[in-house]
């Protein structure tokens, strides 16, 4: 018999037939359990483990599961493949895209860049168009060579380039630059840098891009017509107004040496003697005679007609200016008439030397002019010098 500190559970096998004895013990038995503990032994034996359940249900139902499993399954891998086609169909439009517009770049001589500030990268379309315009060798060559990108971008432009182009590609302060390079040694070209500035959405730049144009023949032409607006077209000498600013500006600084005021004797009887294509031929022929008597830096100007003009800029000896005097109206001008026959003419100059002396233009030709006259009413084919301050007998 137990005793009333143990607990002891008892289970009960009973066939048939079944003895009453027995089920009225048993009978006794449950009516002496409480109605919880007998509540507790029906749920326990009673009710089924939600595990079991949904394990049986499961078993039940195992086919059902499996085509479940397998349609999922079956879309997944559709829209994969749906994913995947798309990709390679976009990918493949941006490649002949890409092929597309390289072959457009390539017809002409614009190269594109964008720069990455946020990652100091520079990408660069076209390799080839500008050549050596930045290393090369300092980046990655794309497989259909046709971009390369450079890492570190602006450390490398900064070291081997202008700054001009350091400031274009990849900090343009304005829209356009202009600049000269050099692909090869003595090799000069001019390329035109149009940049824009990309910020994000609280205005802070995070890349530039634009396009190099080489513009070799627009700077050319630009040159060229700057040239004859500032030359003459007869004789290849400063034009009037040219000669007159540059000279002022040496006048003003005391820069200049001396000024001359060169005119060719009796030219009237050369054009009226030997036609006006051998008077031309004889003002081109001064111009080249007075190029090789002064230096390169020297200012020569027509002022017009057979009338010249000569500033020394810097200082000069009076012996070398008295030499380089004598030496043309020694030799005069040589040129050939409408029937090539050498004919010769004779040069007057009049000049004065300013040594240092800040002067006016209109001064200094007025004085220089005056001593010309004097040289002419004297006999031309002949040179006057004089100081600049009064006081000074002439030279001649």
């Amino acid at each position: 018999m137990p005793t009333s500190t143990q607990t002891i559970g008892i289970s009960f096998g009973i066939v048939q037939p079944v003895e009453p004895e027995l089920l009225s013990v048993i009978d006794k038995t449950i009516r002496g359990l409480s109605t919880e503990e007998l509540d507790s032994i029906v749920y326990e034996n009673a009710l089924i483990d939600p595990d079991e359940h949904v394990g049986a249900f499961i078993s039940s139902h195992l086919l059902e599961f499996a085509i479940g499993a397998i349609a999922v399954l079956m879309l997944i891998i559709m829209l994969l493949v749906l994913y995947l086609r798309t990709r390679v169909l976009s990918n493949r439009r941006v490649r002949e895209e890409n092929l597309r517009f390289q072959k457009l770049y390539s017809l002409t001589n614009e190269q594109l860049f964008e720069y990455s500030m946020g990652t100091d990268t520079l990408i660069m379309s076209n390799p080839s168009g500008l050549k050596n315009l930045v290393d090369v060798e300092a980046g990655e060559l794309s497989e259909d060579r046709s971009h390369y990108i450079i890492h570190h971008a602006h450390a490398l432009i900064a070291e081997k380039s202008d700054p001009e182009l350091l400031d274009a590609l990849t900090s343009p302060s304005k829209p356009f630059s202009e600049l000269q390079y050099e692909p090869d040694p003595g090799d000069a070209h001019w390329i035109r840098i149009v940049s824009h500035l990309i910020t994000n959405d609280e205005g802070r730049p995070i890349s530039v891009i634009g396009k190099i144009t080489r513009v070799d023949e627009e700077v050319r032409e630009k040159m060229d017509l700057s040239k004859r607006a500032q030359h003459d077209g007869l004789t290849g000498l400063l034009s009037w107004a040219t000669f007159r600013e540059r000279a002022e500006q040496q006048l003003e600084t005391g820069t200049c040496g001396a000024l001359l005021v060169i005119d060719t004797d009796d030219f009237k009887s050369v054009n009226d003697t030997y036609g006006h294509l051998a008077g031309d031929a004889a003002l081109r022929q001064t111009a080249t005679v007075l190029r090789n008597a002064f230096r390169s830096h020297d200012l020569i100007g027509r002022l017009g007609g057979d009338e010249f003009a000569v500033c020394i800029c810097g200082s000069i000896e009076h012996s070398q200016l008295v030499e380089r005097c004598s030496l043309l109206v020694e030799q005069g001008v040589e040129f050939s008439d409408q029937d090539g026959i050498k004919r010769l003419i004779t040069l007057s100059i009049g000049g004065i030397e300013i040594s240092g002396t800040p002067l006016s233009y209109r001064d200094a030709y007025q004085q220089a002019d005056s001593i010309l006259y004097r040289a002419k009413a004297d006999g031309k084919d002949r040179f006057v010098l004089e100081k600049a301050k009064e006081g000074q007998s002439p030279i001649s």
